[in-house]
């Protein structure tokens, strides 16, 4: 059991947690003189900004949750903290959320929460700076080793670049360019075709639809594909509160959701609804399309938007060409694409939408997908990839 301290802007109040066989309960209470600046908003839309102790539903406050890390981050946490007990797993207590979740970098954080074990204390937890895009190819190398085997000179690397606090499964880094952070996106030894070049031909085809993209680039690094992403939770140092869909739904990792559960709840919290249910459906068309199956409720985010929020930038689209693979949210209840569309035309008044604005946006997005092989292309994709890729838009 323990406290730590929460903040934002400003100091917003503490968290108390316990854990019983494994499983962590947190109380959260906002501070007082946080509660009586008139323009201060509430750190997770289940925290209600009011005195008094505030249970979250189950674990921690689920927008916490999104300043932890995943499972990437997860294991270099772990390794850490294998190393730092002397290398052994016997006889060491098993990692809770909160060590996840205060063993992140403060300076690449995702969102804008930070925290400290004593009130006014030292953001937890600290690290160096950040690399610079010259560092990529060493930072390259470091995954990999990673993830060839438990290199404990890359695992120290990482930890010490940052990249415990980023997002997702795969491997992955902080890099600065000048003051703005990026997010570089590694290959992995396991993959079967060029991951992250696909990955930023979805952001180019998504840009071209209209959607919103974060500031990106593809980069060869010894004869890899990188992709640099920019931080859209950072505007210089100032940093962007941050939740992702699973928090807006108040939900935990592994559980799902239909995408007209979001539209609802989008609807409720957004300072612009319309636009963003307009785009929300574009998303959605544009997943289906490229059969992006890993959509889950992580991959979809929001950003603090003066008294509300706005649905984030786009990210995390991979094309699968598992065409049997299962959708990660279903749309109307349907997870095959055919249906998926067919409910989607259907349902278009769910995101303030005309049928004749519907059929507008599909053909939009049916449009900027033609650009597959020009992005391709420039990827230096081989044709044979490109072909087993590209079928999947042309079913």
């Amino acid at each position: 059991m323990g406290t730590f301290f929460v903040y934002n802007e400003s100091y917003a109040g503490k968290c108390y947690w316990t854990e019983k066989r494994g499983l962590v309960t947190g109380v959260f209470s906002y501070d007082q003189d946080y509660l009586s600046v008139k323009n201060n908003w509430n750190i997770d839309p289940a925290l209600s900004l009011t005195s008094g102790a505030q249970a979250a539903r189950r674990g921690l406050p689920s927008s916490f949750s999104d300043a932890a890390p995943d499972r990437w981050g997860q294991n270099l946490i772990r390794h850490r903290y294998l190393r730092e007990a002397g290398g052994s797993s016997g006889g060491r207590r098993a990692l809770n959320e909160v060590d996840y979740l205060l063993g992140v970098s403060d300076l690449t954080r995702q969102g804008d929460l930070r925290f400290s074990y004593e009130k006014d204390g030292d953001f937890l937890h600290p690290s160096s700076e950040i690399p610079r895009l010259i560092a990529l190819p060493k930072l390259l190398d470091a995954a990999f080793r990673y993830t060839s085997k438990t290199d404990e000179s890359a695992i120290a690397y990482l930890l010490d670049a940052g990249s415990a606090s980023l997002g997702g499964a795969r491997p992955k880094a902080a890099v600065s360019d000048g003051k703005d952070l990026f997010i570089a996106k590694f290959p992995h030894k396991q993959d079967e075709w060029d991951v992250i070049a696909w990955e930023w031909i979805s952001l180019c085809i998504a840009a071209e639809a209209g959607i919103s993209v974060p500031e990106n680039r593809l980069v060869s690094i010894d004869g890899q594909n990188v992709l640099l992403t920019k931080r859209f939770d950072r505007v210089g140092e100032k940093r962007i509160g941050y939740i992702s869909a699973m928090t807006m739904l108040q939900l935990k990792d592994g559980e799902q959701a239909d995408y007209l559960e979001i539209a609802e709840k989008l609807r409720d919290l957004s300072t612009s609804p319309k636009e963003d249910l307009h785009e929300l459906f574009l998303r959605i068309v544009l997943s289906v399309m490229l059969n992006n199956t890993d959509d889950h409720l992580r991959n979809h985010g929001l950003i603090r938007a003066g008294s509300g929020w706005r649905l984030s930038p786009v990210f995390d689209i991979n094309p699968n060409p598992d065409t049997r693979a299962a959708r990660a949210t279903s749309i109307f209840a349907e997870t095959e694409n055919t249906a998926a569309l067919a409910a989607l035309r259907a349902n278009a008044d769910a995101f303030d939408l005309t049928d004749e604005m519907a059929e507008t946006l599909l053909v939009r997005v049916a449009s900027a997908i033609k650009s597959c092989t020009k992005y391709a292309k420039q990827a230096s994709i081989s044709s044979n990839e490109q072909r087993t890729l590209l079928r999947i838009v042309n079913q």
